[in-house]
């Protein structure tokens, strides 16, 4: 059976971190600090990952495509959002790209898959032991017109434990 969680907060780009706590079952909430004026940020427990999306670039296109020669330009426009991502499985060590699997839904319902673009972290390890936090960047072509607004979410090794975050489209 699958375990489904959902968080809904404003996302805005901001400093700190805990740890995750490894007692907290799969798809809770554990509470991040924020530095001083920025809200207070959210970690959620997803299989062995405790993920936080830190910010959100709505119109990415071009800090995708400067990123990388092989990135491809989109349909659409690029959404990106960078995420912090903690290990805390059995493994020596763990890669977020192929353990984490991410979708984006605007506020009509369209559903997008992340798509293979590198981002500004792409020359970032996304390798982590246990207790290690990586930086990934996550990014989907989505609909030029995409409705403004739209949700997130991660599963992690076949468990969709389900990181739901609201945040305004302002691209």
């Amino acid at each position: 059976m699958a375990l489904v969680s959902a968080l809904t907060l404003v996302l805005a780009a901001c400093a700190g971190s805990e740890d995750p706590d490894p007692s907290a079952p799969a798809g809770s909430a554990v509470p991040g600090s924020a530095s001083p004026g920025a809200p207070e940020r959210d970690e959620i427990r997803v299989g062995p990952w405790a993920v936080d999306v830190v910010a959100v670039d709505t119109d990415a296109t071009d800090s995708v495509l400067a990123a990388s020669t092989a990135n491809r330009p989109p349909r659409g426009r690029y959404l990106l959002a960078t995420v912090e991502a903690t290990y805390a499985g059995p493994r020596k060590r763990a890669d977020a790209v192929f353990d984490l699997t991410w979708s984006f839904t605007d506020l009509d319902g369209a559903v997008y898959e992340e798509v293979y673009a590198l981002g500004p972290n792409a020359d970032e390890s996304t390798k982590a032991a246990p207790g290690e936090t990586v930086t990934v960047d996550v990014s989907f072509d989505v609909a030029a017109g995409a409705a403004e607004g739209g949700t997130l979410t991660v599963e992690a090794l076949g468990k969709k434990a389900v990181i739901s975050r609201d945040f305004p489209v302002e691209g």
